[in-house]
């Protein structure tokens, strides 16, 4: 059987003195199967992500992203092998339009000129971009049959909202930060908290989020209160516009919420039928996102991932 390898600290005092990101050698430094991360590939994710959030390229926020860009690359590397197992190399030809839209806000010929005035290769980010949007599917096609909706669960949601004479929806924005272990909580969140009080929220979102929204400041848009689970609902009720949440810890996720605006909406006319379409999808959406995360893990624990 296959062993996951992982070994943090030899790999990061290497990835310190060697200081892969000033050299101008293109070095392998992961080896995952057949595939490979080299030096250039860790210096591009990181003047991409940089780029995308608007971060100046400066040594201080290069170091910062350092870590969380490798371990997005070995991400983009275990789910390119496992899709190349179903789907060929077909996913290259996958519609990634929409996702392209919302990342450059409709403007995908300005997005390309920024990649170019920082020297970034746009077509390795296009290549994540198609892997990223390939994954959703084989997600999505390996476990629809698992996703099981109790009817009567959703018929229950949408008539105690039905109910209701209005409703809220939250205009939201989100951090969201992952750990490997329960030791690395509090650290996390401490310094989650010392960056809000220090810079403010929208800041924070782009030193810190590892979330796809943090590219948009970490802007969810406008939820209804009914949409979100009971243990969100119950950190947002005392909240108020402009006001942070606690931090909500998921699976393996610190997420931190803003409330931008709230909108008291009365309830008339109401499609029933849209109503638990709605709550049917939303509820769909997180059990796949969970088989995602918990597919992805199980291939990190069963496949060798060597450091050189």
């Amino acid at each position: 059987m296959k062993k996951l390898f992982f070994i943090y600290f030899f790999f990061f005092n290497i990835f310190f003195y060697l200081n892969i990101y000033a050299s101008t050698e293109n070095k392998i430094i992961v080896k995952i199967n057949d595939k490979i991360i080299s030096s250039y590939e860790i210096k591009n994710k990181i003047n991409t992500e940089l780029v995308l959030r608007n971060l100046e390229i400066n040594q201080k926020n290069i170091d910062n992203f350092k870590n969380f860009s490798l371990q997005e690359l070995i991400k983009l590397r275990l789910k390119e092998i496992e899709i190349l197992k179903f789907m060929s190399t077909n996913y290259k030809n996958v519609d990634i339009s929409k996702q392209l839209n919302k990342i450059s806000s409709g403007n995908t010929v300005e997005l390309k000129k920024r990649f170019e005035n920082n020297k970034i290769n746009y077509d390795i980010f296009i290549s994540e971009l198609k892997i990223q949007t390939a994954w959703q599917q084989l997600i999505f096609r390996l476990f629809k049959n698992k996703v099981q909706i109790d009817e009567n669960e959703i018929i229950k949601l949408a008539n105690e909202f039905k109910n209701t004479r209005q409703f809220k929806e939250f205009d939201l924005s989100e951090i969201v930060i992952t750990f490997e272990n329960n030791n690395d909580i509090k650290a996390k969140i401490e310094n989650v908290k010392n960056s809000l009080n220090d810079v403010g929220f929208e800041k924070t979102v782009k030193i810190f989020s590892e979330s796809d929204t943090a590219t948009n400041n970490g802007k969810l848009g406008l939820i209804s209160e009914n949409m979100l689970s009971t243990e969100i609902s119950q950190k947002l009720r005392n909240l108020r516009e402009g006001e942070i949440s606690e931090p909500i810890t998921q699976s393996n996720k610190i997420l931190f919420l803003k409330i931008n605006k709230i909108n008291k909406t009365k309830n008339n006319n109401l499609d029933f039928e849209k109503l638990k379409k709605n709550i049917e999808n939303k509820k769909k959406n997180d059990l796949l996102n969970l088989y995602s995360e918990s597919h992805l893990s199980k291939l990190k624990n069963s496949t060798y991932i060597e450091f050189k």
